[in-house]
């Protein structure tokens, strides 16, 4: 019941900053020459930053569609691509503004029920394997 509960609040994490990034993404693509211009370097910025949240969501659900279907490498994929994106938003955080913790906060919540998904169950609930 534990590993399941862990499996599903994962999965809902995982989609709730899919969710996020992708919401950040379309705000900053649709604002990203509302201040400075079309021609300005800033724009490019912008532009260059909505684009990698874009790409952010993308490698977010493959490495989500990953883990469900395949287990055992799909859990090291998913942390890898977490741990990505919690060092991408602390920089981004220390960078540019404080508005990127709560992308700190949802990458490091699913990368604490993944390590608490990782621990075996006890022996005595193990069921044996019957056909």
């Amino acid at each position: 019941m534990r590993q399941r509960f862990l499996l599903i609040a994962t999965i809902v994490i995982v989609i709730a900053g899919c969710l996020a990034w992708l919401f950040a993404a379309a705000i900053g693509w649709t604002l990203r020459d509302i201040m400075h211009g079309t021609g300005s370097p800033q724009t490019a910025s912008n532009a260059r930053l909505a684009i990698a949240m874009f790409v952010m969501t993308g490698i977010n659900l493959l490495a989500l569609l990953v883990f469900i279907v395949r287990r055992n490498w799909g859990w090291w994929l998913l942390v890898i691509v977490q741990v990505g994106e919690l060092v991408m938003s602390l920089v981004e955080g220390f960078t540019r503004t404080p508005s990127w913790w709560p992308f700190t906060g949802l990458a490091a919540l699913t990368l604490l029920l993944l390590f608490m998904m990782e621990r075996p169950p006890p022996a005595h609930f193990r069921r044996p394997i019957t056909h």
